[in-house]
């Protein structure tokens, strides 16, 4: 599941300002992020080519045919000029218009659905910079902290309070802190970048709006299977081929081609009528149309599969985030500020001698844990969050809300 000046036209389809100048909020940056994206220009460029094709495809099938024919028959010259054509007898046009209808709304749900894909992935880019930033901030913190015990534990070496085993655990203590400071800034690093690729520069002075994590779930139960755009695109897929079938009958049926014309033969005038009828008795085509019907039938089955996928995906999203939430909001009351005061207070029991090197070490390891783990939660509660609106298909519709909210 990861920018060109818009037009003003697309800017107030958007809910967005159109003055440049003015600061957007976070939502309205969000959805300017994403419709500048190349890859969202790419599918407003698919779709214009369907919405064309579709246009075409309702046009009708067969052009007619000028004939003309001259002859010198003794003194007489004789000619012939008619107009013939192939006669839609079965309706294909019908068949045709249908399928470009479809391939149009199949090009303007998959518009929807690269709309979702792209806000979910920006945002979990910045969930996971943010965080990431937080993780970096802790680790260099602890780094700080540990070359702090580690001087006051020279200082106790210098007075003869400790031995020199105890300075050499100081010091392992310090490599390990420094070792996982620079992992947590390669990781920082490397979702920044990620959400440079994705949104732009500017993407660094945006962090997610307070009020993006106010919606209940409640507010996001009872979604209708069927229309969430995944399954609308493999219904449409279904419909297509359905249609495709039928076009593939009609093409394999005689055409019959109707001409009529005018001349002079013999040095009288003539008017003709021409009809023709292939005779399919050779090739009656049965197997290419059951091969058609049964591709019809298979895509039935995919949207059947796609259905159950989706349920059972937006159920287990949905117990997931409820689950999530709950402890994260569980932990935030229990232990937010808390643990970074308890560390000040075993530093100081080990300044006083209350502590020994070990005891100290493993204490605030345990607390240290306490406060990864809290920031793990966090970003498993939000992630999940994202994770189920854009499952639900309602993630646009959403950050579009917030965004008139702040107008």
């Amino acid at each position: 599941m990861k920018i060109h000046m818009l037009t003003a036209g697309m800017l107030l389809t958007l809910g967005l300002p159109v003055h440049a100048s003015q600061q957007l909020s976070w939502a309205g940056w969000l959805m300017q992020s994403v419709e500048q994206h190349p890859t969202m220009q790419a599918y407003n460029h698919l779709q214009t080519s369907s919405e064309l094709s579709a246009l075409g495809m309702a046009k009708p099938l067969y052009n007619p045919s000028l004939n003309t024919s001259i002859e010198q028959e003794g003194s007489d010259t004789n000619f012939q000029i008619g107009l013939s054509s192939d006669i839609d007898w079965w309706d294909m046009k019908a068949t045709r218009t249908e399928l470009g209808n479809l391939s149009a709304q199949q090009a303007r749900v998959d518009k929807t659905i690269i709309t979702n894909d792209l806000l979910a992935d920006i945002m979990t880019a910045q969930v996971q910079t943010a965080l990431g930033e937080e993780a970096y901030e802790l680790a260099k913190l602890q780094v700080e902290q540990d070359l702090k015990v580690l001087q006051l534990t020279r200082d106790q070496l210098s007075a003869g309070e400790v031995n020199r085993t105890e300075v050499a655990m100081a010091k392992a203590v310090v490599g390990q802190g420094m070792v996982l400071e620079n992992e947590r800034l390669s990781e920082w690093l490397g979702a920044q970048q990620s959400l440079r690729e994705l949104a732009g520069e500017r993407a660094q002075s945006y962090t997610i709006d307070h009020a993006f994590w106010g919606s209940s779930i409640a507010s996001t139960a009872g979604v209708d299977v069927i229309k969430l755009p995944e399954v609308q695109r493999s219904r449409l897929n279904w419909l297509e081929a359905k249609q495709e079938a039928d076009r593939q009958v009609q093409a394999n049926k005689p055409v019959p081609n109707l001409g009529v014309g005018v001349g002079k033969q013999a040095g009288e005038s003539i008017i003709s009528l021409n009809v023709s009828v292939p005779i399919q008795w050779r090739n009656d085509y049965r197997e290419v149309n059951e091969a058609a019907r049964e591709a019809a039938l298979a895509s039935e089955q995919q949207l059947h599969a796609k259905m159950l996928s989706a349920q059972e995906k937006l159920r287990s999203l949905r117990l997931q985030l409820r689950q999530t939430q709950q402890r994260y909001e569980q932990w935030r009351d229990l232990h937010e500020n808390y643990l970074s005061e308890e560390i000040t207070v075993l530093q100081n029991r080990y300044a006083q001698g209350d502590l020994s090197m070990a005891d100290y070490q493993w204490q605030v390891q345990q607390l240290r844990a306490g406060m990864q783990a809290g920031l793990t939660l966090k970003q498993n509660y939000q992630i999940t969050f994202i994770a189920y609106l854009h499952a639900t298909g309602r993630l646009a519709a959403y950050v579009l809300s917030l965004n008139l909210q702040e107008q």
